[in-house]
C-alpha cells in the first residue's frame, strides 16, 4: 500500500501540463526515442562518496539484448564513451552538459524531467 500510494503521488506531481505534454512527443520524436531500449543513468564521479562509482562501460554488457540505448547523464566522459562502441545506438536529450555553470540554466529542469520520464 505505501508504494502504491508512494507511485500514485510521484505520478500525480510529476504530470504534464498540455505545452509539456507535446514539447516531450516531440523530444523523443526527434531523438527517436523506441522501445525496447535500455535506459542508462550514467553519474559522473562527483558522488563517490554516496554509492561505488560505475562507468558506462560496465552497464553496456546489457546492450545487445536492446541495441539502443538511451543515455542520460551530465558527465562529458560518458558522452565520450559512447564513441567507443559503434555497434550500440545510443540516444540522449540534445543540448549541454549539465554542471555547476549551467545546472540552472533555461532549460535544464524540463530536460531533467524528461531524463526521468525517459528512463522510467
Amino acid at each position: 500500500p505505501q508504494l502504491w500510494l508512494v507511485g500514485h503521488a510521484s505520478a500525480f506531481l510529476l504530470r504534464f501540463n498540455a505545452r509539456l505534454r507535446a514539447a516531450y512527443a516531440e523530444t523523443k520524436a526527434a531523438i527517436g526515442f523506441t522501445h525496447p531500449i535500455l535506459g542508462v543513468h550514467a553519474r559522473g564521479d562527483d558522488k563517490y562518496q554516496e554509492a561505488a562509482i560505475h562507468y558506462l562501460g560496465e552497464y553496456l554488457q546489457y546492450a545487445p539484448r536492446f541495441g539502443r540505448v538511451f543515455l542520460a547523464t551530465d558527465d562529458q566522459r560518458n558522452i565520450d564513451e559512447m564513441a567507443r562502441h559503434p555497434n550500440i545506438t545510443f540516444l540522449r536529450l540534445p543540448g549541454q552538459v549539465a554542471g555547476a555553470g549551467n545546472r540552472y540554466a533555461d532549460g535544464a529542469l524540463v530536460n531533467l524531467l524528461f531524463d526521468v520520464m525517459l528512463l522510467s
